[in-house]
């Protein structure tokens, strides 16, 4: 749609004129005094997925910088915010999901792997962020000998061996 007067006048695109409102609002500034509401918009946005850098190019918002410095001097805030980015790990999974689902309708195999590797970075990421849910479950089990070396030469040979205190120590599994 384009603006004009109907005379010689040049015409301006509702792009140009949505581009010079942006321009307009940047020059003004963006919030940096500390505002609940839009605090709050970061956090649901972050929760749903979206990235900070991506929120913060939002003209509306502040720059990255200054959210770091809220969470900085805000508790509640910083909380809320590690809150978003763990609850953010269900949205980037959900993403994952559509995106290996829409890979049906790709039709050369550099696309299909450029479809994974997407996916697999929002996967790795959710685990990053929510690692009670989706990171790698590890269980240690650990089983350590402690025995003398004189009662590890009776136990694999059968015969007593006498061996001065001094060296006498206890092994683990990693000295035989």
């Amino acid at each position: 749609m384009a603006i004009s007067n109907g005379k010689n006048v040049p015409v301006i695109t509702s792009k140009q004129l949505d581009k010079a409102r942006d321009k307009f609002i940047r020059l003004r500034g963006r919030p940096s005094i500390y505002n609940a509401d839009v605090a709050s918009e970061i956090a649901v946005r972050m929760a749903e997925g979206e990235t900070l850098t991506s929120i913060c190019q939002d003209v509306r918002m502040p720059c990255v910088a200054t959210v770091y410095d809220w969470e900085g001097q805000l508790p509640a805030f910083a909380e809320a915010i590690a809150r978003a980015r763990q609850e953010s790990g269900h949205a980037l999974v959900d993403k994952a999901m559509d995106i290996t689902d829409d890979l049906t309708g790709s039709k050369t195999l550099t696309e299909v792997r450029i479809g994974e590797v997407r996916a697999k970075i929002r996967l790795e990421v959710a685990k990053a962020r929510n690692r009670g849910y989706y990171g790698d479950n590890i269980q240690v089990n650990q089983h350590v000998i402690t025995e003398t070396m004189s009662d590890r030469i009776k136990r694999l040979t059968g015969n007593p061996v006498i061996i001065p205190a001094e060296f006498d120590h206890v092994v683990d599994e990693s000295d035989s």
